[in-house]
């Protein structure tokens, strides 16, 4: 019998290794994120994606400091301290070879363009876009700040659809998916 180990390493001898993906999730606070990334995860459990979050570094550094994420999100410098973080975060997967997820709201196109330079052509490039109808998504938001305390103010979310650029292949994509 053949093992997995065996044909991996055939493979790689024939020089038909398997493309590497950074998977870029595209959509508003609550629009399913990180719901999706839990059920890729249990679908794909040989596959171990790093996952870089801005949401996650906020609320492991708040942790440390005893913020809330509220707290944190009004206290912790992007710039100074959480984007180094989620830089540093992608440059390791890159240099280990390993799959990758960026999830953030990524609505501009300048949100993916530094993460999107980090990887090499090796890496296959795909963005997932979560279309949610507005009811929907203030549905989800209401039930997320109920169920976290994690508060998203109306006027946030709608700066964000203002800006809102969607995914192209000119950008380096080779795979645009719309959920």
């Amino acid at each position: 019998m053949i093992t997995e180990g065996y044909r991996k390493r055939m493979q790689e001898l024939a020089g038909i290794k398997k493309k590497k993906e950074i998977i870029f999730l595209v959509g508003l606070p609550g629009s399913g994120k990180s719901t999706f990334i839990k059920s890729l995860k249990r679908k794909n459990p040989e596959v171990n994606y790093v996952v870089a979050s801005h949401d996650d570094i906020l609320e492991d550094l708040g942790a440390e400091l005893g913020m809330s994420y509220n707290d944190a999100y009004k206290n912790i410098s992007f710039k100074e301290k959480l984007y180094p973080i989620f830089v540093d975060t992608i440059k390791k997967a890159v240099k280990k070879g390993k799959n990758i997820i960026v999830d953030c709201t990524n609505m501009r196109r300048s949100d993916r363009a530094t993460a999107l330079e980090m990887v090499s052509e090796d890496y296959k490039k795909i963005a997932v876009v979560f279309n949610i109808p507005p009811d929907e998504l203030k549905k989800r938001l209401k039930k997320r700040e109920e169920e976290t305390g994690k508060h998203i103010p109306d006027e946030a979310i709608e700066k964000m659809k203002g800006y809102y650029i969607p995914p192209s292949k000119s950008e380096g994509f080779n795979k645009i998916i719309n959920l």
